[in-house]
């Protein structure tokens, strides 16, 4: 037996809206500030994520890391 959809209050569709001029705002202010460093990284990481062999690798590595108890352990593995 399905139930009734609960009712919302259409207040939320206010916040969203203003959440994403928010967001916008601060994404715009954050570029200015983007170092040529910055967007070198961010191009590195856009052709990592393109290449589905080191997407892979990727989360392969940050799950083993990320099960390790100890951060010492964790930081080897992480640099090989």
């Amino acid at each position: 037996m399905l139930s009734e959809p609960l009712a919302t209050d259409g207040r939320i569709d206010l916040l969203t809206e203003n959440a994403i001029v928010l967001v916008s705002k601060l994404l715009g202010e954050a570029e200015k500030n983007r170092t040529r460093r910055d967007q070198s990284n961010r191009k590195r990481f856009a052709r990592l994520l393109k290449d589905p062999a080191a997407i892979s690798l990727t989360m392969s590595l940050t799950d083993e890391v990320m099960r390790m108890s100890s951060s010492k352990n964790a930081a080897k593995t992480f640099r090989r």
